[in-house]
């Protein structure tokens, strides 16, 4: 009960406690809690994919900027081509590896490249004519 005779208890407790079907006693805990934020934790660790993210960057750009979706299934064929002709030196252990990467890790990986190539593009650099 507050000074003034009315209770701390207000009308948006009970909109909580309809909408939640929680206890009357829960929803007074819980928002009398104070709100900790989490720290954003930081990774140390490095990616065990990093020996191959300039590697995968030039089978990237040999196959026109494809998307890790698309980019996969023409994986093999595209390394085994750029070995043939000279561009990729890879050792055994780099080329299961790349080969090993799912179409969401290809896209992680080059997400970075992505942005920078977009923003060096054609299309950000037009103008608008008066």
């Amino acid at each position: 009960m507050t000074a003034g005779g009315g209770s701390k208890f207000n009308a948006d407790s009970h909109t909580i406690i309809e909408a939640t079907q929680y206890c009357r006693k829960h929803v007074i805990r819980a928002l009398g809690q104070k709100r900790s934020i989490p720290k954003r934790v930081n990774r140390t660790r490095t990616s065990r994919y990093q020996p191959i993210l300039e590697i995968l960057k030039k089978v990237w750009a040999a196959s026109n900027f494809l998307c890790g979706k698309r980019l996969k299934p023409f994986m093999s064929h595209l390394v085994a081509a750029l070995k043939r002709h000279g561009e990729l030196k890879l050792t055994k252990d780099q080329e299961v590896l790349l080969l090993s990467a799912s179409a969401a890790t290809i896209d992680r990986l080059l997400a970075k490249a992505k942005r920078s190539w977009l923003q060096r593009s054609i299309y950000y650099q037009t103008r608008h004519s008066s």
